[in-house]
């Protein structure tokens, strides 16, 4: 399978995890390119007063950590790493790392 990007870039013979490892550092490319954009902006920000609302999410292992300052947002995390983990076990189910026997 040959994927064309441009005339003068093609990726040859991508197999399963080629694809993995290439959308892995897609994201995080686009992951660090959205906090440098998000901190730029808040640079140009006036300052407001009022209270800031934080959280964070780290997945060890198929377990997610929750932390944040506010009931709502710990619900908005708990949502995301639900959708996160079922696209993680749909994928892995996609590409065949993931198989189940029938005894």
């Amino acid at each position: 399978m040959k994927v064309y990007i441009n005339e003068s870039f093609c990726l040859k013979c991508m197999d399963a995890s080629s694809i993995l490892t290439f959308s892995g550092f897609v994201l995080i490319l686009t992951g660090i390119a959205l906090i440098f954009i998000a901190f730029i902006k808040l640079l140009f920000q006036p300052g407001k007063l009022g209270e800031a609302h934080s959280g964070g999410a780290v997945f060890i292992g198929p377990f997610p950590i929750i932390f944040g300052t506010d009931r709502k947002i710990i619900e908005t995390l708990l949502i995301a790493c639900i959708i996160i983990y079922l696209v993680v076990i749909a994928c892995m189910l996609a590409f065949g790392f993931l198989k189940f026997k029938v005894v």
